[in-house]
């Protein structure tokens, strides 16, 4: 049977993140403007798009009753315990995922709190159990924050640990706005995730995490001739910054453990793990009305064990 058929008969698990934008902190998402109402149908449109590429979709700054209102029939969703609290909630298609548990960790810094939404995901056709952790750090609004992150990004690598307990075959991904590039600290110091499958693949503590969006960095599209164009160089935009030759930062990540780089079992896709930015959904366009997240989806593939049937 040829590489190509096999691949495409195997299992498959596509994990996506969101950050709508749609609902600040203390504030409700309105559709009495027109500006509002083009936000919301932008929205809903995008949600939408991304539930044809995803089993199962996070999305930040959302809240129980607006879930609710942008879930499709066929699909199901979850705020969670004190969903409305963390901004955190979860579409899933249940004909393709089962969720068995969720709940709520809290970390708690110099008066601060973080929530990280714990998922317990299996796939319908294959019993391996694979533990998603929705997060979405503090924001840069505050000049203090930085310090925050990192004090969040070493309290989260440190439940990581205790859950793994040097445990090589740990399924865990981690996935969500982090407010930091890849090269932080907050994210290669303190979380550890590094940019080497081999030292994730080999590492004898188990404290590594491998993040592919370290190949994110930069413009999506090669170079062309003529006139430069308006491209994604990351998945946030913040124009306002232009004057400091930055507009696009790479604030939405996953990270996976050295158990997705094995050559057998739950195993990243890496080639269709990416950032998703159509035309149709991100443009000038959608900046005008408050779309500044672009969305990820990390794909794994369910490989056999050499010699298993086939």
């Amino acid at each position: 049977m040829p590489a190509s058929a096999l691949a495409a008969d195997l299992p498959s698990l596509r994990v996506g993140w969101w950050n709508t934008g749609l609902i600040a902190p203390g504030q409700r998402p309105s559709t009495k403007s027109k500006d509002g109402l083009k936000r919301w149908n932008l929205t809903k449109e995008i949600v939408n798009e991304l539930l044809l590429q995803a089993d199962m979709l996070i999305l930040g700054e959302i809240d129980g009753e607006t879930l609710f209102s942008l879930c499709p029939g066929r699909f199901n969703s979850l705020p969670g315990a004190g969903g409305i609290k963390s901004g955190l909630g979860v579409i899933f298609d249940p004909r393709r995922v089962e969720i068995s548990h969720q709940t709520h960790t809290r970390f708690r810094k110099r008066g601060r709190e973080l929530r990280i939404l714990e998922l317990t995901l299996k796939h319908v056709n294959v019993d391996v159990n694979i533990q998603i952790l929705g997060v979405h750090f503090p924001s840069h609004l505050r000049e203090d924050q930085e310090a925050l992150r990192r004090l969040f990004a070493s309290d989260l690598s440190s439940e990581i640990q205790q859950r793994r307990q040097g445990d090589d075959d740990a399924h865990l991904v981690v996935i969500g706005d982090f407010n930091d590039e890849p090269f932080s600290d907050a994210m290669h110091g303190q979380l550890r995730g590094v940019r080497e499958r081999r030292l994730v693949h080999g590492d004898p503590g188990r404290e590594l995490l491998y993040n592919p969006f370290w190949r994110k960095l930069g413009e999506h599209r090669p170079t062309t001739r003529g006139a430069p164009s308006f491209s994604p160089a990351g998945t946030h935009y913040y124009g306002k910054n232009a004057r400091n030759g930055q507009c696009w930062y790479t604030y939405d990540q996953m990270l996976v453990t050295g158990a997705f780089l094995d050559e057998a079992g739950w195993s990243l896709n890496e080639e269709h793990t990416d950032i998703v930015c159509p035309e149709s959904l991100f443009s000038q366009t959608s900046l005008k009305y408050g779309v500044d997240h672009l969305p990820i989806i990390g794909r794994f593939s369910y490989l056999p064990e050499k010699g298993a049937p086939q």
